[in-house]
């Protein structure tokens, strides 16, 4: 007599072999995802490594590189754009940038640093890859800014001549972007009603000051290189002008602004001289017109204050 379960074993014979089928198709799937998912990341570290290699000295430059060079480059800095560029430390993952990259670029001040020089001197073959774009002026100035584009457009051609047609193109739009923020700035600069009022800042950002109209009777550096004296100084014309504004700089904050405006009873606004020095602020135009509207800002809360100054003898 047969027995029945020799007919109960077929089905789950099939179904067990449907089962490894799946899973087979599965495995199968999972590699080929695999494999895809790696042939991905190698064709885009490979776009990565034909691009051109940029080392920008500060994220003025980094911003002007991107912006300019396009898909055509890589770029990145060594100095975040909140930090002093002449108070950095040396890092080994620096020496390798500097090492690695095809094109330096660096500000004309830089080249005297001393951080600057340790690096070029340590790492293999850098001080032969350093560029200096010739424009004059502070960058975050959209006139410097423009020239500043062209500059960099033209190294960048030097370097990678097969897109010396993209670089100046793109380099020529980002100067003629540059003139447009000046244009719509400067219109907001002077519908508030800020221009002549009088200021006190740090160095690195009376040319912000000036550049919006207001009328900076003093300035300062770093708190521990200016010196009593010459704070003194500083405090003296502030207060004979009245002046109803300190703009400190980001980068070289020291507590000298604060300070100052607290002896003045003046409105206190910390500017920053580089992209990337706010959160929400990565390129130059973010920045520029972030410290505008700043600025705009806080003479318009101090609006009794600065009436009665821009009347006042300094």
């Amino acid at each position: 007599m047969k027995s029945g379960y020799g007919d109960m074993r077929r089905p789950r014979r099939a179904w067990l072999r449907a089962a490894v089928a799946c899973a087979a198709l599965a495995l199968w799937g999972a590699w080929g995802c695999g494999v895809a998912a790696a042939r991905d990341a190698q064709d885009a570290q490979d776009a990565q490594a034909a691009r051109l290699q940029v080392l920008a000295g500060t994220t003025l430059i980094e911003d002007l590189v991107l912006a300019v060079g396009g898909d055509r480059v890589a770029a990145r800095t060594v100095i975040p754009g909140g930090a002093c560029p002449g108070h950095h430390d040396v890092r080994a993952s620096d020496v390798a940038a500097f090492a690695r990259a095809d094109l330096i670029l660096l500000h004309d001040w830089q080249r005297g640093q001393a951080h600057i020089r340790a690096l070029l001197d340590t790492a293999p073959g850098a001080a032969g890859k350093v560029r200096v774009p010739e424009a004059p002026g502070n960058w975050m100035l959209p006139e410097a800014q423009a020239r500043a584009a062209l500059a960099v457009g033209e190294l960048l051609a030097a370097a990678d001549p097969g897109g010396a047609a993209a670089y100046s193109r793109r380099a020529a739009e980002r100067a003629a972007r540059a003139r447009v923020v000046a244009d719509e700035v400067r219109g907001l600069a002077s519908s508030s009603g800020i221009a002549g009022v009088p200021a006190i800042g740090d160095v690195m950002q009376r040319p912000m000051l000036e550049w919006l109209g207001l009328r900076v009777v003093g300035d300062y550096g770093r708190f521990e290189e200016t010196g009593a004296e010459a704070l003194a100084r500083t405090v003296a014309a502030g207060k004979a002008a009245r002046a109803v504004l300190v703009a400190d700089n980001l980068q070289s904050t020291g507590g000298a602004g604060r300070a100052l405006a607290e002896d003045m009873d003046a409105r206190l606004v910390v500017l920053t001289n580089f992209p990337g020095g706010f959160p929400d602020t990565p390129d130059w135009e973010s920045s520029f017109r972030r410290n505008a509207d700043m600025v705009m800002a806080a003479v318009r809360g101090a609006a009794p204050a600065s009436t009665s100054a821009m009347g006042a003898a300094p």
